[in-house]
């Protein structure tokens, strides 16, 4: 598979703070059946080739985040009835299974997990990937993008541009929204305050960290923000 030109890299690792992780354990772990390690201050959970990490936060702190897993474009159906029948699955005009737009072709289903962060199954059908029945954790692949929550989406795509090389994906830009990277790996950049797609709360600036796999060497912190953005030559994904 080859990026699209706005590619930084592949995410290899992410970290969120949230609060009931003795939950969000059983939640993926029970019910997703992904393999995850826990202990009093952190959940670390193996989504394919991503490392997502949960730590401890305050109460006031759940249902800030949005990620996406992907899955084979061939077995979206599968993966949709898979995920419904663990977690109820959140609607968008009365569907469970959304149809993107012409940029996107892709086919996503959604739903909470334990702290309300909104995550999404997601199957890009210039991905291909085929893949045996039945549907089953393991043809969660990867994550594949994450929401960044931002006072300013213009001026810190800016940013993203200038530290990571990281460009607009597909025209997909505007003063709320705008998604930066490839479909092998995209940063959502939205604008606070902005409801999560496609039934969220509203994004809210929450401590962030997202480690992207690619050639480049490069970095963006904002200690304001409470993120930090790296791209490097990641080695295997461990539990840790």
């Amino acid at each position: 598979m080859t990026p699209d030109p706005g590619a930084a890299g592949t995410i290899s690792r992410v970290e969120f703070c949230c609060h009931r992780l003795g939950a969000l354990r059983s939640f993926y772990a029970d019910h997703l059946g992904l393999p995850t390690v826990a202990s009093p201050n952190r959940v670390v959970v193996l989504a394919g080739s991503t490392e997502i990490v949960f730590t401890a936060a305050s109460e006031d702190q759940d249902g800030r985040y949005h990620f996406a897993f992907e899955v084979p474009e061939s077995l979206i159906e599968d993966g949709q009835q898979w995920f419904a029948s663990r977690t109820p699955l959140l609607q968008h005009q009365g569907v469970s299974l959304v149809i993107g737009s012409e940029p996107w072709n892709a086919h996503s289903c959604y739903a909470r997990d334990p702290a309300g962060n909104v995550i999404e199954l997601i199957a890009r059908h210039r991905l291909p990937d085929p893949a045996l029945r039945p549907f089953g954790p393991q043809h969660l692949r990867r994550v594949s993008e994450v929401g960044v929550v931002v006072p300013d989406v213009g001026a810190f795509v800016g940013r993203l541009g200038r530290r990571l090389g990281m460009a607009v994906w597909a025209a997909q830009k505007g003063p709320a929204f705008a998604a930066c990277g490839s479909e092998l790996g995209l940063l959502i950049v939205v604008k606070a305050g902005r409801p999560w797609f496609p039934a969220g709360p509203p994004a809210a600036v929450s401590p962030l960290t997202v480690e992207l796999r690619g050639p480049k060497q490069a970095a963006l912190s904002d200690p304001k923000l409470q993120l930090h953005l790296s791209v490097g030559d990641a080695g295997p994904v461990t539990m840790g």
